[in-house]
């Protein structure tokens, strides 16, 4: 039988909380999100499952006068300061308290670099305003980009139907975000 002393409970609960953390972080590359099994977490990057030349072609006549694109966020950082601090904040109590073993003694600058990456996220990004929390990692804006580029592919005929007949009939393209 194992004993636990008061303090080394509340670790074990710090150690449970840095997992689920790390649980909610994205990213990857392109490479390897092909492999949905190397991911750990809730954000796994999304990789197309068929060649968009294999798609079914459209019946004879038919022409596309509408098409919408439902999208779930891509991958992001944590959404706020929130499970993170509360992590490190359990981790610093337990250090000034001396109750950190060697390993332990590790997490609290692991937790700070993972406070860090959140608060410049999207720092310097191209139609990133605000940097920080919650914002998509470089995977989510490809993620994102990609589909807008298969949508288009798919829907040229559209696209093109549309900013062409601008001059013409008022035909708009709207962006809801």
């Amino acid at each position: 039988m194992v004993h636990t002393t008061a303090l080394q409970r509340p670790l074990a609960y710090v150690l449970g909380s840095v997992a689920l953390t790390l649980a909610g972080c994205g990213g990857g590359d392109s490479a390897a999100s092909a492999n949905a099994n190397l991911y750990y977490q809730t954000k796994t990057p999304y990789s197309p499952q068929q060649s968009a030349s294999t798609y079914e072609t459209p019946p004879s006549g038919y022409s596309t006068v509408y098409t919408q694109l439902m999208a779930r966020h891509g991958s992001r950082g944590l959404s706020s300061l929130k499970y993170d601090l509360a992590v490190y904040n359990m981790w610093k109590k337990a250090s000034d308290d001396g109750a950190l073993t060697a390993l332990g003694a590790q997490l609290g600058p692991d937790v700070l670099k993972i406070m860090k990456a959140n608060f410049l996220l999207g720092y310097n990004v191209a139609g990133i305003s605000k940097p920080g929390y919650g914002n998509e990692t470089q995977v989510g804006i490809t993620e994102h980009t990609q589909l807008a580029q298969r949508m288009l592919g798919r829907n040229a005929a559209l696209f093109t139907q549309a900013g062409a007949a601008a001059s013409s009939s008022p035909r708009q393209i709207v962006v809801v975000t």
